[in-house]
């Protein structure tokens, strides 16, 4: 089942803990003039953290350049009860992946990229 599409690019499935969403508070602390602290909340907004083994040199290039674009993502995300989300997101932390060798059946190496996570965070509040 596919958990994230970014600009009409599915990205693959992952398992475990490797893919997460959750909601965040918008706003600040104020300091009264008392001296207590008060957080001030405006909204929430999404946050998808996504991770993957390794990606085909093709799908490291769509990712980069799609996450490294500067613009805001169109994004659906996959739910809990299975359904889809969908908004604009940015990029909060972009993927730092590593260039690995894997042996095929043949035992002819081939380049995958390694170890790709990223975070999005949503541009409006729900």
């Amino acid at each position: 089942m596919v958990q994230l599409i970014i600009n009409g690019t599915s990205y693959p499935e992952t398992s475990g803990d490797k893919y997460s969403y959750w909601l965040e508070d918008l706003g600040q602390t104020v300091r009264m003039a008392g001296g207590n602290l008060v957080k001030e909340k405006r909204g929430q907004v999404y946050h998808i953290g996504y991770e993957y083994d390794y990606f085909n040199p093709t799908m490291m290039q769509v990712c980069l350049q799609q996450l490294r674009s500067g613009n805001e993502l169109s994004v659906s995300f996959l739910m809990e009860d299975g359904t889809y989300t969908s908004g604009l997101f940015r990029c909060r932390k972009m993927p730092t992946p590593t260039f690995a060798f894997s042996k095929g059946f043949d035992d002819n190496a081939r380049g995958v990229w390694h170890g790709i996570n990223f975070e999005l965070e949503g541009v409006e509040a729900v």
